[in-house]
């Protein structure tokens, strides 16, 4: 994000980087706006669709934003106590209020059955997920949902529980000593061996190997 001051005898142009994982570490695969949106602000995200990858000004008008990134400078450069989640917590009301100024909208349909499908894969993902099951429940087909889906998140329904999935089983990794089996398990995989191959084909290596890496980026933010 960049913001500038055009009221000001000088120009001043304010840059806020950051990698997502810094709002929450099961971020650590994002590589996106919209993707961002779908896993922190539930229901807005999908909304976005490709118009999040494009370059949007907007105006600060009530300084609302620029207030935002004044705390955040003061806090990483004063560095108190809890400072660091702080951030995250600022992080997110900066996000908030620049979709809003955006003007993103959801869907012409609200969304309401995907959007608690991800929240409850959100909340737990080594449970039993069944598209089926969730068609049921809306009274659906589940081909139906499963475009709907699609539609609004731009991933397949097993795509999505996987990459969620994934993104556990990274944490826990680098979190943990717990055997490959039984992070599997708690990522909702009762075969260690699907496991391993649901990884490698999400995050190009094994478990054992990304661990044994232990990616520096993440390090830094856990």
């Amino acid at each position: 994000m960049h913001s500038f001051d055009s009221g000001s005898v000088e120009l001043q142009v304010t840059n806020c980087l950051f990698q997502p994982v810094l709002i929450d570490p099961s971020l650590a695969a994002c590589r996106s706006f919209p993707e961002l949106l779908n896993s922190c602000l539930l229901g807005v995200g999908f909304s976005c669709g490709r118009a999040g990858e494009r370059e949007k000004v907007f105006h600060d008008r009530d300084g609302r934003v620029r207030a935002v990134l004044d705390r955040m400078r003061e806090e990483t450069m004063e560095q108190n106590v809890g400072w660091y989640a702080m951030l995250r917590v600022l992080l997110m009301d900066l996000l908030i209020q620049s979709v809003r100024l955006i003007g993103l909208q959801v869907a012409e349909r609200p969304g309401v059955e995907v959007s608690w499908i991800l929240e409850e894969i959100r909340r737990d993902e080594a449970s039993p997920h069944s598209l089926t099951a969730y068609a049921g429940r809306f009274g659906m087909r589940p081909e139906a949902l499963s475009r709907l889906f699609q539609r609004q998140t731009g991933e397949k329904f097993s795509e999505y529980l996987r990459r969620r999935r994934m993104e556990l089983a990274c944490r826990l990794l680098l979190e943990t000593q717990e055997p490959i089996p039984v992070i599997a398990e708690r990522c909702g995989y009762l075969d260690a061996k699907t496991f391993r191959e649901a990884f490698r084909l999400t995050v190009g290596m094994s478990p054992r190997e990304y661990r044994r890496q232990r990616p520096p980026a993440l390090l830094r933010m856990l």
